[in-house]
């Protein structure tokens, strides 16, 4: 999408002043059809569902939310365009166990509701309701809040105990009151959600900002070439067009006070271009991705190294062996010898069972396939795994758990796809997918030392020919209260991404010094201070993707008071780049 100055659309295009209407909320969604633009995300199986309809016909949008996911959210689409007066919300609600013997028992957690002015916050808590005898029927609840603008509503539900689903159904808002509009709208830029992967896709169009006030309207205009419009759509603060073809699109905005009108910017709906690195924050079709197979890929609140919002989740624990996802990127320009694609992943194996995800690439835009790789999330081998093997629960990672991977694609290349076949093992999460683009430098900790607090930590971007400082913290004493530390810092390259894992060695049980043809690039003596830093000089000349690993290592004697003769840190994992 393009931003175009407003000065395009010319003074030809005559002023058309609608009849006076508000722009005060007003919203009712029954759930009768489907989830109707509503994000689901968290908890397990979260969804529109036919089932336990709060009255009318229909259903409800629902999320199972338990011990191992015990959060969800159901995020609105824009529910109106505030000004300033009494908004009231109602719903309906229920908490049914997940086995369907009935209402959750309290304790069962606390459902909240949040209001904000974008589908992704700043958000403002309205009310929360914790552990409310549920009766098996529907509970009607009412709020009241105030705000101006843009108005996205959340509930977010938290488990305390048990395993149920959280429904909600019948949701309504409506403003009253509020103060007469006055001077001249700055409506902004004409925003756009959505994407238009072909023509004939749905957007929503927008305003960037809200105008305040009773009285206010609203006509939309559209041009084929941005020099002719015509007028169209309803008096509303957004419109939902399917273009057909690349079309400019700006608003009027008129308070009836005056009268005086503002216009917004306009802007070209066009087809998107892909974007690079794909962080799937909203979901798993950002930015004209397709999912297919047969089972569905699912969006994941949760992101590589704890940075963003969601990722994309192979959900091979509750897909059943031989069942398949596919998750296919838009076409792309051609790409050039040399050329990398990069993605952050965390998988785990599930007792004997392995999964299998196959990176393909095509250079005729989907016509034609070629692997690239086959991965798996085995626990000794697996390019996937990332936290070892466990018969349960069903993995879902932390912030440390995820790793970085890199395969060169042939030159040509303008087409990506993930094809992934269940062996019913254990979840396989994918984010931050980039053809091209690398992604930023980081490190990562992993592993565990042998004397707490012994830290080695960096805040350094881990970039190729530059100078990285390391932070050594809690190092044990050299001799028994004698105040001096030795120390070094150990580092290992692994050219060939993604690289291996060091292997642990140690006589002491949980003294762990990660090693595989280790380099001491530089050491530290320190008197009288258990904390140090320590810089190290980069070569240049790494290539991209490379994985770097370090260790802080105190040689001590071997007394009665600290005997271990050799202690070690944690480790750390840092992916590097050329930038």
């Amino acid at each position: 999408m393009r931003i175009l100055n407003n000065s395009l659309i010319g003074a030809s295009v005559a002023l058309i002043v609608a009849a006076s209407a508000t722009a005060q909320v007003s919203y009712n969604e029954t759930f009768d059809v489907d989830a109707a633009g509503w994000t689901i995300t968290g908890g397990y199986n979260g969804a529109w569902s036919s089932a336990n309809a709060c009255g009318g016909a229909g259903g409800t949008i629902r999320s199972n939310i338990y011990g191992s996911s015990p959060m969800t959210e159901f995020v609105s689409p824009l529910v109106g365009t505030a000004v300033g007066g009494s908004i009231t919300i109602s719903y309906d609600y229920q908490c049914l166990n997940y086995s369907g013997s009935g209402p959750a028992p309290a304790p069962w957690g606390t459902i909240e509701v949040f209001y904000g002015p974008t589908a992704v916050g700043p958000w403002t808590s309205i009310a929360a309701t914790t552990d409310e005898a549920q009766t098996g029927s529907c509970i009607t609840k009412s709020h009241s809040f105030s705000t101006s603008g843009d108005v996205y509503v959340r509930f977010e539900g938290t488990r305390t105990g048990g395993d149920f689903y959280m429904h909600v159904d019948n949701v309504d808002l409506s403003e009253a009151g509020g103060s007469p509009c006055a001077g001249t709208p700055t409506p902004g830029d004409t925003t756009v959600a959505g994407s238009i992967c072909t023509f004939g896709d749905a957007v929503t169009l927008g305003l960037q900002n809200s105008t305040s006030g009773v009285g206010v309207s609203y006509q939309w205009y559209e041009s084929a070439d941005g020099i002719s419009y015509s007028a169209f759509g309803t008096d509303a603060a957004t419109q939902v067009v399917m273009p057909g073809a690349a079309t400019y699109y700006y608003c009027d905005v008129t308070c009836s006070a005056g009268p005086s009108t503002g216009s917004s910017n306009v802007v070209l709906v066009d087809l998107d271009a892909p974007a690079f690195p794909q962080g799937f924050d909203t979901g798993i079709n950002d930015n004209c991705w397709t999912d297919a197979g047969t089972a569905a890929l699912k969006s994941r609140a949760v992101s590589a190294f704890g940075i963003g919002a969601a990722c994309v989740e192979y959900d091979f624990y509750s897909i059943s062996a031989g069942n398949t996802l596919e998750h296919t990127s838009p076409v792309f320009t051609p790409v050039g010898a040399g050329t990398n694609i990069y993605f952050d992943v965390a998988g785990k194996q599930y007792n004997s069972a392995v999964d299998t995800i196959e990176l393909q690439e095509s250079n005729d835009g989907g016509a034609n396939w070629t692997a690239v790789v086959t991965m798996t999330n085995d626990g000794l081998t697996g390019e996937l795994n990332t936290a070892g093997t466990a018969g349960f629960p069903e993995f879902e990672p932390t912030a440390d758990q995820w790793a970085s991977l890199a395969f060169p694609l042939t030159a040509g290349t303008n087409c990506v796809r993930f094809v992934a076949t269940s062996g019913f093992g254990n979840n396989v999460y994918i984010d931050n997918v980039s053809v091209g683009v690398l992604p930023s430098a980081r490190h990562t900790a992993y592993g565990a030392g042998c004397a707490d607090p012994f830290a080695l930590s960096s805040a350094t971007p881990p970039v190729d020919d530059a100078v990285v400082t390391f932070d050594v913290t809690g190092a044990p004493e050299a001799q028994a209260a004698s105040g001096v530390y030795f120390g070094v810092v150990i580092i290992s390259f692994s050219q060939v991404f993604p690289g291996f894992d060091l292997a642990v060695i140690g006589a002491e049980p949980g003294c762990n010094a990660f090693v595989g043809g280790l380099d001491v690039l530089e050491g530290y003596v320190s008197v009288g201070s258990d904390s140090a830093s320590v810089v190290l000089d980069l070569p240049p000349g790494i290539p991209p993707g490379t994985l770097l690993y370090e260790q802080a290592a105190a040689v001590v004697e071997a007394t009665a008071t600290n005997p271990a003769g050799l202690l070690t840190s944690n480790g750390l994992r840092s992916y590097i780049n050329t930038f």
